[in-house]
């Protein structure tokens, strides 16, 4: 090596032993070693060009293989250390980050959410003074009093003690009043307008009265058709499907329905195992 080339790396060994002094490197045995050494390089770097090669020379021959070696692999060892624990430290605060930018995602989430259901809250409740106000107007008119009263005359009950069922279904649009259908169960054969059947197969399908209406009542059947029987009577009879049935023959969709269940007294009645499976309950 050239003397500029020696000086240079005597610099580096000079850094290098102080790394090793800080990291209360036990290798030397004492403090006048380290002195020593540090003399010992400030010679190097101090030599004139002719004295420097002999004097690195020497020096190596003395400190190389009992001082600097060792003291170089202990100082990259603690720098490898080092190292990995600024990885570990910068990792973690990255996670520490990214734990309080979720948290702080779930509680916008959380509120959007909670904001999203008292919105849907207090729809629901200006949903229900509707259908409220639309069920008692309906109601008051004589004539439907009336004509509930001839039909429940008519009805042939399968279950003496169990009244048939009134439906009121309502389509909701915001800002506009409800469009209201108000559907009676089947009993036998009884229906204000029939509009499915089971053929032998086990197909439901459309009456003949309701084939001109086919292509509208479609998604209701397919609906029906999927569903399972579980009561004693078949799954189109229910109040229910009535009001559906009115509702779509006036250009609802079915997804729009949503379903109140009643007795002839006006007193709430819960559905039946087939509309649980289908409607959607006010």
């Amino acid at each position: 090596m050239s003397p500029e080339e020696i000086r240079e790396y005597a610099g580096k060994l000079d850094k290098m032993v102080q790394e090793a002094v800080n990291f209360q490197q036990k290798i030397l045995t004492d403090t006048d070693d380290i002195a020593e050494l540090y003399l010992a390089l400030e010679r190097i770097k101090k030599a004139p060009d002719p004295d420097v090669s002999s004097k690195w020379t020497a020096f190596w021959r003395t400190w190389g293989k009992s001082a600097i070696v060792p003291l170089k692999q202990f100082v990259d060892a603690e720098n490898n250390k080092q190292n990995e624990q600024n990885k570990r430290n910068e990792q973690k605060l990255e996670n520490q980050q990214k734990m309080a930018k979720g948290l702080e995602w779930k509680k916008e989430q959380d509120a959007a959410k909670k904001k999203e259901r008292e919105r849907l809250a207090q729809k629901h409740k200006q949903e229900k003074a509707a259908l409220a106000k639309a069920h008692r107007r309906h109601f008051s008119n004589p004539d439907v009093l009336k004509s509930i009263n001839e039909k429940l005359k008519s009805v042939v009950n399968e279950k003496p003690n169990e009244k048939p069922t009134l439906c009121t279904a309502v389509v909701v649009v915001e800002g506009t009043e409800p469009t209201m259908a108000f559907g009676t169960s089947s009993v036998g054969n009884h229906s204000p307008f029939q509009a499915f059947y089971r053929d032998k197969d086990g197909i439901i399908r459309c009456t003949k009265a309701a084939e001109v209406h086919a292509k509208v009542l479609e998604p209701l059947r397919a609906t029906l058709a999927g569903i399972q029987k579980v009561e004693d009577w078949e799954v189109y009879v229910c109040a229910e499907v009535d009001a559906a049935v009115q509702l779509l023959l006036r250009g609802k969709r079915l997804e729009q329905i949503k379903t109140y269940a009643t007795d002839f007294d006006l007193n709430y009645k819960e559905r039946c195992a087939h509309c649980t499976q289908w409607a959607t309950e006010f």
